[in-house]
């Protein structure tokens, strides 16, 4: 399986239109936001001189006109090929931004990636920065996914919860998966979806750590399963005939995680070929498209979490080999991990030295089809919950 992310490829464009034009002058424009490395990623200072990259950036939408409260974050790739982040900013109503970048950040290239939440998404990869770059951004087009575990429902954390209310509006979901919904309530989870313009809810039960779908569309057909093999239990339910699971598999044993997998894969087998699939959540479970891109001690870090847990890809191959795409590793042949946050070090040693247990795994869309997808790794994120959410964007 691992053979396969090295012909997977970052496109120039993911399914969007982006002009890059490169100048020997950056050109003025109206106002300009000035910003600085993130403190988090990199200690150094940006001094003018020679050490540091300068890039203009100006976003539009496909009739020319400039776009404001774009959110934008530049990433790199270090030596063992795991991404890191280099900055987040905004861009104000303006359109336009002025950033310098440390040029030994940007050694393997950098990624800038820019969410606006009535424009598709873009992912842009450059080997070298141009001193002004043109994006220009498509209106809402595709159907927006979203999976998180908030880590026992955000601690029950009424500051927390409205922090996630007003950052996601960014991002504009159509469907969220949930995990952890602890001390929610049918009532009290309806409330706060409608929070973040989502009217439909349900929750599989008000004890123990259950999972949760929100979305803007009515939610049909919905059926909570609590019964063995199934440790938390997960939800299935239709949402615009798309068929959804949300699930969060044991994080205590292999053994009743391969039980699950199994007893879902059944599940899925008497849904119809040609419909549409979505299943979203926490899997405990690693991937083995990721298994060369592991830190050198996630033998050790890994049992800090779950001293019962070993490094095996049983579930996770279960779903690919049931026709099912990872919307993240099917995009990406550079590593981000969902567990732990705050892992935030430019250290080829150290830095993303995690895994990726959260998925969100799709049947009846193409790779072609995922037209956007990130494990999103932000300073809100960092500190919101202890797993990273996962996000994708697909085809309508």
């Amino acid at each position: 399986m691992n053979a396969i992310r090295k012909f997977i490829q970052y496109p120039m464009v993911i399914g969007y239109c982006i002009i890059v034009c490169i100048s020997l002058l950056v050109t003025s424009c109206g106002k300009k936001t000035e910003v600085k490395d993130q403190e988090p990623v990199s200690k150094k200072e940006d001094t003018g001189n020679s050490d540091s990259i300068a890039v203009t950036i100006l976003v539009k939408d496909n009739q020319g006109q400039k776009i404001g409260n774009v959110d934008l974050t530049v990433s790199g790739v270090n030596n063992l090929n795991r991404i890191f982040r280099i900055r987040e900013a905004t861009i104000d109503g303006s359109g336009e931004i002025s950033l310098k970048i440390a040029k030994d950040l940007t050694a393997n290239g950098a990624k800038f990636d820019f969410i606006e939440k009535d424009h598709e998404p873009i992912s842009y990869q450059l080997t070298n920065i141009p001193a002004k770059l043109e994006v220009y951004m498509n209106p809402v087009s595709t159907l927006s996914i979203f999976s998180y575990n908030t880590l026992e429902g955000f601690q029950n954390n009424a500051d927390r919860k409205k922090a996630f209310a007003e950052w996601i509006k960014k991002y504009n979901p159509d469907i969220i998966f949930f995990q952890e919904l602890n001390k929610f309530t049918e009532n009290t989870l309806n409330t706060f979806a409608k929070t973040y313009g989502h009217n439909n809810s349900v929750l599989l039960k008000t004890t123990g750590y259950p999972t949760g779908i929100t979305s803007k569309y009515a939610i049909e057909n919905a059926d909570r399963v609590t019964s063995a093999p199934f440790v938390h239990g997960y939800i299935y339910a239709k949402v615009k005939g798309i068929n959804l699971f949300a699930i969060h598999l044991s994080p205590k044993t292999l053994d009743e995680r391969k039980a699950e997998i199994a007893a879902l894969i059944t599940r899925i087998k008497t849904i119809p070929a040609n419909e549409k699939i979505i299943v979203a959540g926490d899997f405990n479970s690693y991937n083995e498209l990721d298994k060369n891109l592991y830190g050198k001690d996630i033998t050790l870090n890994y049992k800090k979490y779950n001293p019962n847990t070993i490094i095996d890809y049983t579930v996770t191959n279960s779903m690919l080999n049931n026709s099912f795409l990872d919307v993240y590793g099917i995009k990406h042949h550079e590593f981000k991990a969902t567990l732990p946050v705050m892992n935030n070090k430019y250290d080829d040693e150290n830095y993303n030295q995690g895994w990726r247990y959260d998925y969100i795994f799709t049947r009846g869309w193409t790779s072609f089809d995922i037209k956007y997808s990130d494990i999103l790794q932000k300073a809100f994120t960092d500190e919101a919950s202890d797993h990273y959410p996962v996000y994708v964007r697909l085809a309508n």
